[in-house]
This record gives C-alpha cells, structure tokens and sequence, in this order.
C-alpha cells in the first residue's frame, strides 16, 4: 500500500536549512520544487536530493523574489508540471508581499494546502512604528533583523485570514532560545526541521489513506533494521558482547548469560518498536488516551509475567536462577505483543487495515538468516566438537574476528536485500556512497 504523496515547494531550499527541510520531505513528496537564487548551487543540491528516492521528482526553480516577473515563472513551471501545491516552506528570511500574493493561489487549490513560515524568537523584539515609515529612523542590523522576523510573523496572519474557510492554513515556526543573529545549531535546526514536517502534515490526518501510508512506510523502514536486529541477538549475541564488554573481569561466561538476556529481548523487539510508531500515529490524530490507556495494559503485564518469569518458572523448570533475568526481557517481550495488537487494532478502526507484506518480510528473514548462517558457520567448523545449537565456546576469543564476523552478516544482509529490491537498502547504499564522497579530498 503506497503512500499518498504530495506536492511540496521549498522557498530558500539552497540555505542550509531549507536543504535539510527539502531531504526531509522527499519521503513525503512526489513532486518537489527547490527555490534558491544561485541556479548553480541549486542544481547541484537537486541532483543529491534526486538520489535518495526515485519516487520522488526534484524540480529546481531559481528565482530572485525582487523581481516579480521571475517570481511569476517559478509559479507557471510549478503550476505546468502539477497544477497545485500542497505545501508552501518558506525559509527565506523575507518574503516579500506581492511574492504572497502570487503564491496564495497555488496553496489554495489544494485540498490540505499548508503555508509553512520558518521564522526565529527574536520576532518579539521587533517594534515597527509607523511614524517612522517615511525613513527618517536610521536602522541598525539588529534591529533590521527582528523587525523582518515580526514581518513575517505578522504575513502569515494576514495569509491565515485570507486562507480561513478554504481547508487551507497559513502557520508559523519560531523556535525560541537562539541567539540573535546566529546560525542555528544541529539540534535546533533539527527541532525546526520536524515542527516543519508536523505542520505539513497536520492537516493531512484527516486523510485515511494519506496517513495509512505514512504509517505503513514507516511499519517498513521499522521492520528493515529490527529484522536482522532480532537476528543478530539470537544468533550473533556472543559476538556483540564479547565486542561490547568482554574484558578484565567479564569473562566468557558473563558473555553468555549476557547473551541469553539478549535472546529473551528477541521475542517482542519487533512489536515494541512497531508499537511506538502506532502510538505516534495516535498522537497526530490528537488522541492521547488510548495509547495511554494501553501502555498501562502493557505495563500491568510486563510485571505480571515478569514476575512468572523471573522468579517462579526458574525453580518450577529446575533451571538457573540467573536466566530469570532472560525471562525478564522475555515477558517485556510478550507484554509488547500485546500491546502492538491492541494499537493495530484501534487504527484499523480509525484509519483502515495496516499489515506488513507478507512477502516483503519473508526477504527480510531470509537475508537475515542467510546473513547469520555465515558466521554461525564458522564457528561451528572452528568448533566442531560441540552440537550444532551450542554456544561453542572456544570458537571465537578475538574482538577482531568478532567485528569481521558482525561485518560479514551485517554486508550480507545488505546486499541480499539491494538483491531483492528493497527501498531501504538503496537508501542505505546510497547514504554510504555519498559519505564516502564527502571523505575524500578535493583535487
């Protein structure tokens, strides 16, 4: 089940900020327009964004929004390849008025159409005085700066009222705590970046199908790390900790009762992660109770069977007290469970059936698994004297050998997955190909 793309132009998109917000919303869009003022640069950023989902369309769309006639051509080139504009991100310091004006329409053909402002705090210090507007006062960059920021916070007022009744909103980010005239910083940007993504598609919610497939995207991307994931600590489990925190004290046994903790995490990894995201899902349809009401389900049975588990089957079962730890992790595991269903099922009632392809996961299991077999391969010929579902513990005493057999599971899974076709793996693939660009020096 696809996502229901939209259409989406980034205003200010060659900065750095309108570039991240541009990748952010390639997942969203199908169409993407890219504003900026040197075509050059532009360019160059639309071919990056070109490579991290064919599905999407970068359209770069230089213009000077001092002249009105360019701003007038970046309008038809939108309206030729689309004919409307879901949303508008305006990450320009100014936008000038008559730009408003002419791009008013575009939002307004949409069905869920979002005029999206990027502003800073420092609009509260912004005093505008009409007796001044004959330009006696002379200004100062300060002042300059937080007067444009409260400029923009007062057009996207005036867009909302003009925008009121059509379905569509005009809405404002202003991140507080930033220094006057300073860069944000990573986390800030990052903070910026996602109240961007939320006002997109707030209104969007409504939509069964449009946030069905938002959900089921991210039910894919989930499950393509988790898979290999669940994999890695019930076959590799050594491996990890023996790379992780074997030494000094903590020996190979300490290694293995690590392990068998890793083993019981195994049996709810997917469903708890899974069960995240539908809560989130919950919480854009501005329902914050039942996933509430279903946590404290989840929390009621995770101490009941932790309990069962941990301190009572050991004895019945005459095993080692010491794997009630294992059962903890377990019964968390099973507590998740059923809580993912219990959310799976109050989402299908609100928005329609979400699943995982059965098909797709069944790659992913097979990559996995054929990915493990490699190492569990060697270790059973290193170790041949021991069963074949043993923790054959002489096998591998090396961190070196260890992190070269993590990375031999880890590249097999890689390419078995590119092999089959899924999306996330070309992402991957190509997030690596463009670090390495980024590490070698210019000639």
């Amino acid at each position: 089940m696809g996502t229901l793309r939209r259409t989406a132009l980034v205003l200010g998109g060659s900065g750095e900020l309108g570039a991240e917000i541009a990748r952010r919303l390639i997942g969203l869009s199908s169409t993407l327009f890219v504003h900026g003022m040197v075509e050059e640069e532009l360019t160059e950023l639309c071919a990056e964004l070109a490579e991290v989902d064919e599905r999407c369309q970068v359209v770069p769309v230089p213009a000077d929004f001092a002249d009105l006639a360019a701003t007038r051509d970046l309008i038809r080139q939108c309206t030729r390849t689309t004919g409307e504009v879901d949303f508008v991100v305006n990450a320009v310091d100014l936008l000038p008025p008559r730009v408003r004006t002419v791009l008013m329409p575009l939002v307004r053909n949409s069905s869920v159409g979002r005029f999206v402002h990027v502003v800073r705090d420092q609009h509260r210090f912004g005093v505008p005085k009409t007796t001044e507007l004959g330009g006696g006062r002379r200004y100062y960059p300060a002042w300059s700066y937080t007067e444009s920021k409260l400029a923009v916070m007062m057009l996207s007022q005036t867009m909302a009222a003009k925008l009121r009744g059509t379905g569509c909103r005009s809405l404002t980010i202003q991140p507080a705590g930033m220094e006057m005239g300073a860069a944000p910083g990573p986390l800030s940007r990052g903070l910026m970046v996602d109240a961007v993504l939320y006002a997109c598609t707030s209104g969007a919610v409504a939509n069964g199908a449009y946030l069905r497939g938002r959900l089921s995207d991210g039910l894919n991307r989930i499950a393509y790390f988790i898979v290999p994931s669940v994999i890695a600590f019930l076959a590799l489990g050594d491996l990890i900790v023996l790379v992780l925190f074997q030494s000094g004290k903590f020996q190979r046994g300490n290694t293995i009762w690590v392990w068998q903790i890793l083993i019981g995490s195994t049996v709810g990894l997917l469903a708890s992660t899974m069960g995240r995201l539908y809560s989130s899902t919950f919480y854009a349809l501005r329902d914050t109770r039942t996933p509430l009401r279903y946590a404290v389900v989840r929390v009621i049975l995770t101490t009941l069977l932790g309990y069962l588990f941990a301190l009572v089957l050991p004895g019945l079962l005459g095993l080692d007290r010491k794997l009630g730890a294992a059962g903890l992790t377990a019964s968390a595991g099973l507590a998740g469970w059923v809580e993912f269903f219990l959310l799976r099922r109050e989402i299908d009632k609100r928005i329609g059936r979400t699943r995982l392809v059965p098909s797709r996961m069944m790659r992913l299991w097979t990559a996995a698994l054929a990915g493990a077999a490699l190492p569990w391969g060697y270790k059973l010929g290193i170790d041949r004297g021991s069963p074949l579902f043993s923790p054959h513990d002489t096998a591998v005493h090396s961190k070196l050998v260890a992190l070269v057999l993590l990375g031999i599971y880890g590249l097999t899974y890689l390419g078995m997955t590119a092999a089959f076709g899924i999306p996330e793996a070309k992402n991957v693939l190509d997030r690596g190909t463009r670090l390495l660009k980024l590490g070698r020096p210019s000639r």
